[in-house]
């Protein structure tokens, strides 16, 4: 398979789009949201916690407000 100048051209395009829709659908889902699980020992025994909140930092990267 030969490739082009013109086929390296358009898979430098088409990767561009695809990384600016990303960036879309990110902000469009809230990029920010993130998750974790901790295990509470309070009772003695691990006992999973799921928890659910916002990146500050990354808010603060692009100017937002917390």
């Amino acid at each position: 398979m030969n490739v082009t100048l013109k086929d390296l051209e358009q898979i430098i395009h088409i990767r561009n789009e695809i990384m600016v829709l990303t960036k879309r659908l990110n902000k469009a889902k809230g990029g920010n949201l993130v998750t974790d699980c901790v295990n509470d020992y309070s009772t003695g025994y691990p006992r999973p916690i799921a928890l659910q909140g916002f990146d500050r930092a990354d808010q603060k990267k692009s100017g937002g407000h917390i």
